[in-house]
């Protein structure tokens, strides 16, 4: 899925702040961004926002990887709130 440079950041921006009140670890936050604007990603696990069978998820099954991350930010990106909704 494309997605362009302004909503990436703006979804970004927001798991940022997310991360900064301790609710994403910021390194695995700033390798999702890496992924998503990789030119030739190519998915190697199977990857939901829930699970990863990457070796990370799965040895710290309580904390999203890179992998999952990348997928709720791609997740958020084509389920945009409503304005007036919450």
């Amino acid at each position: 899925m494309e997605m362009d440079k302004h909503t990436l950041f703006k979804i970004y921006n927001k798991a940022r702040k997310a991360a900064r009140e301790g609710k994403l670890d910021i390194k695995r936050l700033n390798r999702a961004l890496g992924i998503l604007q990789s030119k030739n990603y190519t998915k190697s696990y199977v990857t939901t926002i829930r699970a990863c069978s990457c070796p990370d998820w799965c040895n710290h099954p309580g904390q999203p990887c890179k992998h999952m991350i990348a997928e709720m930010i791609k997740y958020r990106a084509s389920h945009p709130k409503t304005e007036g909704r919450r």
